[in-house]
């Protein structure tokens, strides 16, 4: 095997996963709902959604119609199927702790249903530094398939191997903007990736965001809101050490879309305008 089939084969094995993660039944392609609740909420009915539901103190709590029904009286949210948690049904008021649904990756993950339907909570900030809490829907009968998936891959080219350089600095938190109004997203910056694309191989730079243990960014390019989404793409950077200025490959074929490309019940970054590239990234995913 040549190292270009090393690669290619390689592309291929992650673009089967990525299929799978993108069809899963509650994947991103299966939400259904995101219902915003401000700070201090309390006992707030949600469409299709049963009971009670208040956010306050970090939290997002479930009050049962069990409960509701008997100190409020009917309920028009009441015709919903209950709660359960992990096969039990929610009988008392409980808390629905976010990051922890299917999907989320959480070694404590847990299955809130309302039905055959997934429950899960988010937390994020408004603009004022304050916290704004979802409820958000999943339905397994929504989830994309084979042939609905609204995005699918150019296919592989090696061309799209690009030597950078990656230039740390100083963690630094960055504000950005999301696809939901009044909601912000905080990630932080941690260095630069300088490269050259395009005729002329012109020079360009990419403001990266992570942890000590990943590193990211997030660009728009000339092929966002044609031939691929318009919120841009992500692409993961193998950087060994983020606190090191480092030499590495960004392989552009594995620029991926973002939740915001497969429904809109998500909140989705928007990138910074510094992270805007002038020549078209014809790799990665791209709109079906």
């Amino acid at each position: 095997m040549s190292f270009d089939e090393h690669l290619h084969a390689h592309w291929r094995v992650w673009r089967h996963a990525r299929h799978a993660e993108l069809t899963h039944p509650y994947g991103w392609s299966a939400p259904i709902a995101q219902h915003w609740l401000p700070d201090g909420s309390v006992d707030v009915t949600l469409p299709d959604l049963p009971g009670l539901w208040s956010a306050l103190n970090g939290e997002v709590t479930h009050t049962p119609d069990t409960v509701a029904l008997s100190a409020n009286g009917p309920l028009d949210a009441a015709t919903a199927q209950p709660l359960t948690v992990q096969g039990a049904a929610i009988t008392r008021p409980t808390v629905i702790e976010s990051g922890r649904y299917l999907m989320s990756g959480h070694p404590e993950a847990q299955l809130i249903l309302s039905g055959e339907r997934e429950v899960e909570t988010i937390v994020r900030r408004t603009p004022s530094g304050g916290n704004i809490y979802a409820v958000r829907v999943r339905d397994p009968r929504s989830a994309a398939t084979a042939e609905t998936l609204p995005i699918t891959s150019y296919e592989y080219d090696t061309a799209w191997r690009t030597p950078a350089h990656f230039e740390p600095h100083a963690a630094t938190e960055v504000v950005r903007e999301t696809l939901a109004e009044g909601v912000i997203d905080i990630v932080r910056s941690i260095g630069t990736l300088s490269f050259t694309l395009g005729e002329g191989l012109a020079p360009h730079q990419l403001v990266v965001f992570g942890t000590p243990d990943r590193a990211f960014t997030h660009f728009r390019d000339a092929t966002s809101g044609a031939e691929t989404h318009g919120n841009g793409r992500m692409i993961e950077l193998d950087i060994a050490d983020v606190a090191e200025p480092a030499d590495i490959i960004v392989d552009w074929n594995y620029a991926y879309s973002m939740p915001c490309s497969l429904t809109p019940y998500v909140s989705c970054p928007v990138p910074i305008a510094e992270n805007t590239l002038d020549v078209a990234v014809t790799a990665g995913e791209r709109l079906r």
